[in-house]
């Protein structure tokens, strides 16, 4: 039971629409960020180890190459210097990544995915590799060898999650097939050691292309909504596409489909991100869509998780931001001590050509409704021309760690926490 209280689950998600500039302190106190790379970066991720009380940030150095992780504590020290995740020796390159860890086990393993040519022709098309991690006290280590996740095709690196209730890694891309006309959602299961638990789960498996998946595990019945964006297997052609936000719900052990392709949301859509609420038993799927007239809206629509069922919450398919401001690349996470659910993403309001200079965030309740926000501030650094694609872990006592790129020319965790009186037990 406590390893359930302390897991927070990541997954994307966006904010209520409410006053514009409500002050983040009203629930959460906003501290400091810690900058751990100089330089070109464009992707990142992070993730919280309780046993060691660090946040690992994984970035794509575009500069020198490869993969790189540094850990930095909960105090917002840096531990040790950064460290080589996946060179470029004998590659064209290394990028995209994101990473999980083995929350509350004994296993105290970090999984950090990303896309490379590796063992291809040189320059070929990506597949997902998967290099395991641990922290040492002083920094970080590579745990044995880097090794495929998927098929060695050609395929997308999507998400990556902790599953507590197998205590087995999910990963996820999207496969593309001849011709870049179809690509398909795939998935895997793996133990900590490494090895692979099952074979690939084709799970969009239908004609056009479904890509950019995000997972979110429900831990308490061991069920995982794959959320995804694309062209509906339905479309009579290329030329006449039904597009739409699309998902499934899948057995967490054997990827077994649960239910059939849900039509979460219909039109163009990008950035399918579920968040499991377990107060209400199912996911709050978001996305971004795209008004007549410009800018970004983001709307959210409930998933049972038992059922599938396609809800409302509190109507069919609803608004959560945008109208006043443009709000884009959101990362959200439920926090099972505080049961709220915190909220971070880029703003593009008030801001010529997505060039916001910080995040924006907002505070929902275990239920979903927004309790405070969307705010300004949430990030801190000094930023000219953006701070971008924010990805959120929980930590320990009420705090979490955000991890961004300033500019494309810096990366930083930053650091926000709930009031004492906000984190009951």
């Amino acid at each position: 039971e406590f390893m359930y209280r302390r897991i927070a689950l990541i997954a994307s998600f966006f904010l209520g629409l409410l006053t514009i500039g409500q002050p983040a302190a009203a629930q959460l106190n906003i501290q400091s960020a810690t900058q751990v790379h100089t330089g070109l970066s464009v992707q990142h991720g992070i993730a919280y180890a309780a046993r060691h009380d660090v946040y690992l940030m994984v970035y794509d150095d575009r500069v020198a190459g490869g993969v790189k992780g540094r850990f930095v504590n909960s105090a917002g020290t840096a531990v040790g210097n950064a460290f080589v995740i996946s060179s470029q020796a004998g590659i064209a390159y290394a990028n995209d990544p994101m990473v999980a860890y083995s929350h509350d086990t004994a296993d105290d393993v970090f999984f950090v995915m990303y896309a490379t040519d590796r063992g291809k022709q040189f320059d070929g098309p990506p597949s997902a590799w998967i290099q395991r991690v641990s922290f040492t006290g002083t920094g970080g280590a590579l745990v044995g060898n880097a090794f495929l996740a998927s098929e060695g095709v050609y395929e997308i690196p999507n998400d990556i999650v902790y599953n507590p209730f197998t205590q087995k890694f999910v990963a996820a891309w999207g496969r593309v097939y001849s011709g870049n006309t179809e690509t398909d959602v795939e998935l895997r299961f793996f133990n900590a050691d490494g090895s692979a638990s099952g074979g690939i789960v084709n799970v969009s498996n239908g004609n056009w292309t479904q890509n950019h998946a995000r997972l979110a595990v429900d831990w308490e019945t061991n069920r995982i909504m794959v959320a995804y964006e694309g062209v509906s297997p339905a479309s009579p052609s290329p030329q006449q596409e039904i597009l739409g936000l699309w998902g499934k719900v899948v057995d967490g052990t054997t990827g077994a489909l649960l239910t059939g392709m849900l039509t979460v949301g219909s039109g163009f859509t990008i950035h399918a991100v579920p968040v499991f609420l377990p107060e209400r038993d199912g996911f709050l799927v978001g996305w971004t869509t795209f008004p007549v007239g410009g800018g970004r809206d983001v709307q959210g629509r409930f998933v049972s998780s038992a059922t599938g069922t396609v809800g409302t919450m509190p109507s069919n398919a609803y608004t959560l931001a945008g109208t006043a401001r443009s709000e884009d690349e959101p990362m959200g996470i439920y926090d099972a001590i505080s049961r709220k659910v915190l909220m971070a993403f880029q703003s593009s309001g008030g801001c010529p050509n997505d060039t916001c200079p910080n995040f924006d965030g907002a505070v929902l309740d275990a239920m979903g409704a927004v309790q405070s926000g969307p705010f300004t501030q949430l990030s801190t650094p000094a930023s000219t021309t953006g701070t971008y694609s924010p990805d959120v872990a929980v930590g320990e006592g009420g705090q979490f760690g955000f991890s961004m790129a300033v500019n494309y020319a810096a990366n930083y965790v930053q650091r926000a926490s709930w009031p004492a009186a906000s984190t009951p037990g």
